[in-house]
């Protein structure tokens, strides 16, 4: 490990600290504070305890949601205000796929149906954004809400698994 990579236990804190931040600012600010983000990304891929992994998760995690939120917005579910979808919200992707993995690990060994439901909660946070005005949604929010849970309870199990996959995948090579 480069010396200014961080041991994972110390970058699960980290993590977890930089994501809330960079969700509160990209959901408050959106694409005004991009830049500001774009840095305190490079600063976590710098401290990123396994470098080949953070591009991998990127891949499985990042790359998925931000088409599954592509495809919302374009069918209508989700509208944004300046696009199909926002620069603001792809870095928001990128930051919760290299967070997943540590930051959220403790979820991980958690048995499936568990990590449904905490999906199911997660899913409110793009309510909240909805609330503090990152988001519309035209359908009601009811049934958008409705539709986010289910989306949710069902993607954060994927995600964990593709995790594992991942990490076995390096520990091959």
């Amino acid at each position: 490990m480069p010396w200014y990579a961080l041991p994972a236990k110390t970058f699960i804190w980290i993590s977890l600290l930089a994501f809330d931040v960079i969700w509160l600012l990209l959901v408050l600010f959106q694409n005004q504070y991009v830049l500001p983000v774009l840095a305190m990304t490079a600063v976590l891929l710098l401290l990123y305890p396994d470098k080949k992994s953070a591009l991998l998760y990127c891949c499985v995690i990042a790359l998925p949601g931000i088409g599954l939120d592509t495809i919302l917005s374009i069918s209508g579910v989700f509208s944004f205000q300046d696009a199909f979808m926002p620069l603001w919200l792809m870095l928001l992707w990128i930051n919760f796929a290299l967070t997943l993995p540590y930051g959220f690990a403790f979820i991980k060994g958690l048995a499936v149906p568990i990590q449904a439901l905490l999906g199911a909660l997660a899913s409110f946070s793009y309510l909240i954004g909805r609330q503090m005005g990152a988001v519309e949604f035209p359908f009601s929010v009811v049934l958008t809400q409705s539709l986010l849970i289910l989306l949710w309870a069902a993607l954060l199990p994927v995600f964990f698994l593709l995790i594992r996959q991942t990490q076995r995948v390096n520990l091959h090579e």
